[in-house]
């Protein structure tokens, strides 16, 4: 499925997808780092529910199958 999303984006001619990941969430980082994303360590920090919480920001070039 996320190669799909990514050929799509490739095809409407994106050359970068960037994401944003929980901190603290490893599994779905680990999933997308084996995915080709990389962190640039570029955080946002929201608060839901009076909890902050710190997204991290993901990329992966679209220019490399």
């Amino acid at each position: 499925m996320l190669e799909v999303a990514l050929t799509n984006l490739r095809t409407k001619g994106y050359q970068n997808c960037y994401l944003l990941v929980l901190k603290e969430n490893h599994n779905a980082r680990k999933f997308y780092e084996k995915n080709g994303f990389r962190c640039n360590n570029d955080e946002l920090i929201c608060e839901i529910m009076q909890k902050p919480l710190t997204d991290i920001r993901y990329i992966r070039s679209l220019n490399h199958t």
